[in-house]
């Protein structure tokens, strides 16, 4: 008991002083058993103040965000972030947890949902899609508009430079086409199907910042594709040889928010905000992908403050971590349908009764109950509302 207090007076002690940081403070609170929100009414009462809880405010909990709508995997994060970035409750820092590493972040080989979290902050999108109403939105692309059935024209915004210093421009923009529409990068088969998808024939420089794209058929959903389409710079992605495309997989280079600093495979991959971003300045100077399998792992590591954020949290954890004193769950709509799919054309399948009988036959609202808790919703067809 007396080591203990001892122990419990140098860490309240450390932390007056501001001699480590927020997280290093409450990792070693942790490991003496202490909650985030227990140290910090005791550093309260020592006249410190409770800023290194984790309990309460917009930035102190833990977000596990389940997803309805057919993607029954929930994401959860934590208010510890290191030291304040001076912001408010922004960390300087955010640890997220995913149940794998990448495999590539070569964006038109990538093929996974870890993969494409991380890209998504290394690079920028054309087009983005509004969260709350899921509208397509100007993004690098600030405009466009069908010149006929056939041909898209797009503007593109001005002074946006790659994190080599190259810059976004009409160029770029079409050699990302040109690459995706080989079909293969190296002896590696394109995942990226967006130049399929809209029938790509061409692309042409109109200027420094606006081109055209020639299709072979009508592509109303031109724009929706964009959404999850990334534009590289040319003298990076060359593909001139095995050892520039092995490269290029391990060390991705964008125009997005962050660039890369260090992948370390199967421990971390770390970025760090882009100072010339041409969009809005990050608010969070560094992000650490962390791969973690085991989901209680993930979830321990949360809940003492190590990770900020955590995917594919089980249903049945959610009650769990949604009454804990330092992480909460949020629910959103996932962008999946998942679903069992049956071929009609082929006996017995190919009697209507037989596929009504299927599906009279699945209590839906008992699996939705019993297995999801709740999550979830029942899709009417293969595509989203």
């Amino acid at each position: 008991m007396q080591k203990g207090s001892e122990e419990l007076r140098q860490l309240l002690a450390d932390a007056l002083a501001g001699k480590q940081s927020r997280r290093e403070i409450l990792r070693r609170a942790a490991a003496m058993g202490i909650s985030a929100p227990v140290f910090g009414a005791l550093l309260a009462a020592c006249g410190g103040g409770d800023d290194t809880s984790d309990s309460g405010g917009s930035g102190g909990g833990s977000q596990t965000t389940p997803s309805t709508g057919g993607d029954t995997t929930p994401t959860a994060s934590s208010g510890d972030g290191g030291s304040s970035g001076g912001d408010g409750d922004i960390p300087e820092e955010v640890v997220i947890m995913q149940g794998v590493d990448a495999n590539t972040l070569d964006p038109l080989l990538r093929n996974a949902t870890p993969e494409f979290n991380i890209n998504f902050h290394v690079f920028d999108m054309f087009t983005k899609r509004n969260p709350q109403t899921l509208e397509v939105e100007p993004h690098i692309v600030t405009e466009w508009k069908t010149i006929d059935d056939l041909t898209w024209e797009f503007k593109l915004v001005e002074g946006a430079t790659f994190h080599n210093g190259d810059p976004v421009n009409a160029d770029a923009a079409i050699y990302s086409f040109e690459r995706c529409a080989k079909g293969k990068i190296g002896e590696q088969p394109v995942v990226q199907t967006i130049t399929r998808l809209i029938g790509y024939e061409s692309a042409e420089k109109i200027d420094d910042y606006t081109f055209r794209v020639k299709t072979s058929k009508p592509a109303a959903i031109f724009p929706d594709l964009l959404t999850s389409f990334e534009i590289i710079p040319p003298s990076v992605y060359t593909d001139a040889d095995a050892d520039t495309i092995a490269k290029v997989q391990r060390e991705p280079v964008g125009s997005g928010p962050y660039k890369l600093v260090e992948w370390v495979k199967d421990d971390h991959i770390t970025l760090e905000a882009y100072e010339n971003y041409w969009g809005p300045k990050p608010k969070v100077k560094r992000v650490i992908f962390r791969p973690v399998p085991e989901l209680s792992s993930r979830v321990v590591a949360l809940q003492n403050g190590e990770a900020n954020i955590i995917v594919n949290v089980a249903p049945d954890l959610v009650p769990q971590l949604d009454a804990g004193e330092n992480t909460r769950v949020s629910q959103v709509t996932g962008g999946r349908i998942i679903f069992i799919g049956i071929r009609c054309d082929k006996p017995p399948f190919d009697d209507k009764r037989v596929r009504q009988a299927l599906n009279y036959a699945v209590d839906f609202d008992s699996i939705r109950t019993a297995l999801l808790n709740g999550a979830g919703e029942r899709a009417a067809t293969i595509v989203n509302p």
